[in-house]
């Protein structure tokens, strides 16, 4: 098995994981909140977790298992965006409410996370000098023709 294989497998996980964490948010909201040591004031705040909490963590699912699914870069460099930005708002956090604040294991498994996700798309590339999808594009005959030189659209619509 290879690297990227085990990559595609650790972000199959990452997906159900993810998937498990927001279907939690959208059926089970008390207990999930609960578990993230937040609570909902109102009705409204329980419907803010199942909207935002609950959409956040399927739609990182359902980035990372498109990725999975597809071996696509742009699905998984997605995914790793949104988990930058939850990772900046922790560190937002310990720096602003003090180590105290700062959920340790949250951001060891969201960092965890981020390092798979890359890690994928950094093995699934092809190796420097090899002729790799992106340098070709499929003509109207069907038939692979190289691009031209310095163009980043097929001669009919770069001419």
């Amino acid at each position: 098995m290879n690297a990227s294989r085990i990559f595609r497998c650790l972000v199959t996980l990452a997906a159900l994981f993810f998937l498990g964490i927001g279907l939690q948010f959208w059926f089970a909201p008390g207990q999930a909140a609960e578990r993230f040591g937040i609570e909902a004031v109102r009705v409204t705040g329980v419907t803010a977790l199942r909207a935002d909490l609950g959409g956040l963590f399927v739609g990182l699912g359902l980035l990372c298992g498109a990725g999975a699914w597809t071996n696509r870069h742009r699905w998984l460099t997605a995914a790793a965006l949104f988990l930058v930005a939850i990772v900046v708002g922790r560190s937002i956090g310990w720096i602003v409410d003090g180590r105290a604040g700062a959920a340790l294991p949250e951001l060891a498994v969201e960092l965890v996370i981020l390092f798979i996700l890359v890690g994928s798309v950094r093995s699934s590339r092809p190796p420097a000098g090899a002729e790799a999808l992106h340098l070709y594009y499929i003509s109207a005959g069907g038939q692979p023709a190289p691009r031209p030189p310095g163009s980043l659209y097929p001669p009919s619509v770069a001419g």
